[in-house]
């Protein structure tokens, strides 16, 4: 594929109309803004762009080549339209051809080139250019100047709003280097990297804030260690744990509620994480599973776990997970207090949390008559005596259907529940709308909106249920060819009341 402009043609007011009009296309369809996202289709907009002369559509390219995003991975190719777009004074394909230059990557590495070409984008004011010139201007030399010089650039980038930058800049008067040591202006930077979403940067805060003295404020420090872990940091979602877990009520769900980060830390390698997790899980007596991540935690080198699952072995009796749900429940006592049920299910690594003023399960379900937990059934006949069980630690501490208790307030989801992108815990939350007792058009209206979520993720009774509130107008307006769609998504998946329903509705419009 040509990189060059085939001849003038190419940037003839029409074609540069065209090109811009293709490279509009290509973004819209890129990230998905008023159309399907499709980066194979957008790959092919740039390419049309980059052909007529589109000089930010032939970056936009060769970044896709060089990611093999929506193309196939080809450097070669990647370093051609970053020099086509280059030549024609672009700044993104200036910097992007210069970090080919930087690394020797498909091209013979030259830092002389790559500063040059550093500068030439920085002078257009390009904030990330100016980051990577400020680098190559401090790092590995002596000369005063020049590292006087690198500190204006990384202070001009900071002030475009390059997060890098800013967070680089904060750590410089944190530490005192190259710039005099000021809290204040540390500060400043840091909170400016941290809204721009860069990691490092609400580690560095966490840590500040973190840190006894007249800084110190740790709901603060909490707070950017959330951020933290929002934004994929393995370390902060470890120490928020094991603060957390050192503590009791409210503290104690937030421990819970990082679970899942937590898990994720420790799959990707982190020992540290493996072994708050097991700590965790050791505190609410279950012991086979904290047993299993700290043995995690000691392949990955972590030399406490081998202590703990040591002790583990020599003195912890291993009460089977599903006789144990009692004690866990009973371990959160400040959640219980506020007549609520959270609770983690950690086979399946999912946080459900719900609020309202509803009970548990009747103590039958999970306690003997003296309340201690109760053993897990050894035989078929005793097994048929207890309550049905679903076997997930979620759901074993169930919510009572809102139309046995009365009136009561809604079920309120956390948003780490509101959010999640599961069918199963969607589908809940919509029926507890649907099933209140005197339920009201807004609880109709959220009842909808949770069934179709869970329906757009697959599920078959959700889908079954929205096709009945179009079939009868419950909280969106009655459409017939909308609940016949649904009961077929639901009825293909052997969903046995939605083929019953489907069969019913055919008849009578026939």
């Amino acid at each position: 594929m040509p990189a060059e402009r085939e001849d003038n043609r190419a940037l003839s007011p029409l074609n540069m109309l065209k090109g811009h009009a293709e490279y509009c296309l290509a973004m819209n369809c890129y990230y998905g803004i008023g159309a399907r996202q499709d980066h194979v289709e957008a790959a092919s907009h740039f390419q049309s762009a980059a052909l007529l002369g589109h000089s930010e559509a032939q970056a936009s390219l060769g970044w896709l080549y060089l990611h093999g995003d929506g193309v196939p991975r080809y450097k070669r190719e990647a370093f051609r339209w970053f020099r086509a777009a280059a030549e024609q004074g672009s700044a993104d394909g200036i910097c992007r051809l210069a970090l080919l230059y930087a690394s020797g990557d498909h091209v013979e590495q030259s830092w002389d080139e790559a500063e040059r070409l550093f500068r030439a984008a920085a002078e257009k004011n390009h904030a990330e250019s100016m980051y990577y010139l400020a680098l190559m201007c401090i790092l590995g030399t002596t000369d005063q100047e020049r590292s006087d010089e690198g500190v204006d650039w990384m202070t001009k980038s900071a002030k475009a709003g390059f997060a890098d930058a800013a967070y680089t800049l904060g750590c410089m008067y944190r530490d005192g280097k190259y710039l005099a040591r000021s809290m204040d202006d540390a500060i400043h930077w840091l909170e400016k990297a941290a809204h721009g979403k860069q990691m490092d940067a609400a580690m560095a805060l966490g840590a500040i804030y973190e840190k006894p003295g007249e800084r110190h404020d740790l709901k603060r420090s909490c707070q950017m260690y959330v951020n933290a872990v929002k934004l994929g940091s393995d370390e902060a979602a470890t120490k928020l744990a094991a603060y957390y877990m050192q503590s009791s009520g409210d503290d104690l769900y937030n421990a819970i509620s990082l679970m899942p980060a937590l898990s994720l830390a420790a799959d990707r390698g982190h020992p540290d994480a493996a072994y708050v997790k097991g700590c965790f899980l050791q505190q609410l007596d279950l012991a086979y599973e904290a047993e299993s991540y700290f043995v995690v935690a000691e392949q990955m080198g972590n030399s406490k776990a081998a202590l703990k699952r040591k002790w583990l072995n020599m003195g912890l009796k291993k009460t089977p997970p599903v006789a144990n749900i009692a004690r866990i429940v009973d371990r959160i006592p400040a959640i219980l207090a506020k007549n609520a049920v959270r609770v983690f299910d950690i086979n399946e690594k999912k946080l459900a949390v719900l609020e309202d003023h509803g009970t548990r399960v009747d103590d039958a379900d999970a306690h003997s008559a003296s309340g201690s937990p109760q053993a897990v059934p050894a035989s078929s006949n005793e097994q048929a005596s207890e309550p049905k069980k679903e076997g997930a630690i979620g759901r074993l501490y169930s919510i009572r259907p809102l139309k046995e208790r009365g009136k009561a307030p809604i079920i309120k989801w956390l948003s780490a529940v509101r959010n999640h992108r599961d069918a199963e815990l969607l589908l809940r939350l919509a029926s507890a709308y649907y099933e209140t007792p005197s339920r009201s058009a807004e609880d109709l209206k959220s009842a909808y909106a949770y069934f179709l979520r869970a329906a757009e993720l697959g599920n078959a009774e959700a889908a079954y249920k929205l096709a009945l509130m179009y079939r009868h107008g419950e909280g969106t307006a009655a459409d017939l060819q909308k609940a016949k769609y649904w009961l077929e998504r639901a009825a293909s998946q052997h969903f046995e009341p939605a083929t019953e329903e489907l069969r019913s509705l055919n008849q009578h419009n026939q």
